[in-house]
């Protein structure tokens, strides 16, 4: 991103959107290192066979889970970007 005519306000509130679309894409990671950990113990315990099929639920959706939050993370970063973008549009045309 191109810094210019940007007030350091505008620069920080940049940079903790950014920041947040990162937690929140390592907050699905997580979900899903959870999910996947948790979906084998299941399978695996002997003392869990009854469930076993939440187990292969959990291993099922996980794949699903961390798509969803691949595909959030860059649409958001896009998003950031374009709202960016018009921003330094509109200072431009209307602070000049």
């Amino acid at each position: 991103m191109n810094n210019d005519n940007l007030t350091t306000t505008d620069y920080l509130a940049i940079e903790r959107t950014n920041l947040a679309n990162e937690r929140t894409l390592l907050a699905y990671s997580r979900t899903v290192i959870i999910l996947v950990s948790s979906g084998f113990a299941i399978i695996k315990l002997d003392f869990l066979k009854e469930i076993n099929l939440l187990g292969i639920v959990l291993l099922s959706i996980s794949p699903l889970v961390l798509t969803i939050g691949i595909i959030r993370f860059f649409r958001m970063r896009r998003r950031i970007a374009k709202n960016f973008i018009v921003k330094k549009l509109y200072d431009s045309q209307f602070t000049s």
